[in-house]
């Protein structure tokens, strides 16, 4: 029994890693290869049609992946400090 998952589903992860969001700029400034920035755009209209060809992207992973925890990171305390926010108004009122 394998647990590989499987080629096909790569994209899917890949969008859900990213949060649908175009991180471009981001890996632009982690040094991400110009040829690679597609990866970067997860957009939900952005297609990108993996080849072996982008294997050479593997090497911009870990700048891509920064990105994308900084966003969810950012998204994160964002929305834990508005529902703070809203809490606190609650109280005083």
């Amino acid at each position: 029994m394998t647990s590989a998952c499987p080629l096909t589903a790569l994209p899917h992860v890949h969008f859900c890693a990213a949060r649908g969001v175009d991180h471009t700029q981001c890996c632009r400034a982690a040094g991400v290869q110009q040829q690679c920035l597609m990866f970067c755009d997860q957009t939900p209209d952005t297609t990108n049609q993996l080849t072996l060809q982008h294997l050479g992207c593997l090497d911009g992973f870990e700048g891509m992946k920064d990105c994308f925890v900084e966003h969810a990171l950012t998204e994160y305390y964002r929305t834990k400090q508005a529902a703070l926010e809203h809490y606190q108004r609650i109280q005083i009122n």
